[in-house]
């Protein structure tokens, strides 16, 4: 997923249609897990490729991308550090994004990015938004649900 979307909504887009998920380590319940995903061309994240990192309760600990609207060398590591669920959805209300060397390794710092989130309220619409934006009504990259009309 708006900065900072990307972390908030990139769980619930690994299950989008034509993304591609290779588990790169663990994978096992129970176990600390590495996903290496490709999201198609059409979806507007941070990058097409980006690595997940889930500890072994299956808790987002770390989520690696390249903010490539910035360039192709602003590659950083977004550290998960709290969670809180509202109305049975996760949301990472602690978040700390410092640059990763080649995407891979995260620097001690400096702080690029500092998130912290207060006070969530889930809104649910009995219709989706009617605009063509992203993930609006017409847009591709919506849920199918959504575009059935």
């Amino acid at each position: 997923v708006v900065t900072g979307a990307g972390t908030m909504l990139g769980t619930i887009l690994l299950g989008h249609p034509g993304t591609r998920i290779r588990i790169v380590r663990g994978g096992q319940v129970g176990q600390p897990t590495l996903l290496a995903v490709r999201f198609p061309a059409e979806l507007p994240t941070h990058s097409r490729e980006q690595r997940f990192h889930l500890d072994s309760s299956g808790f987002l600990r770390r989520h690696d991308y390249v903010a490539e609207v910035f360039g192709t060398w602003a590659a950083g590591a977004n550290h998960c550090l709290h969670a809180e669920t509202v109305d049975g959805l996760r949301f990472y209300t602690r978040r700390r994004v410092v640059p990763a060397l080649g995407g891979r390794v995260a620097l001690p710092g400096p702080t690029l990015l500092w998130i912290h989130l207060d006070e969530i309220q889930v809104h649910r619409r009995a219709q989706p938004p009617l605009t063509n934006g992203p993930f609006g009504a017409t847009d591709p990259g919506a849920p199918a649900a959504w575009r059935q009309r």
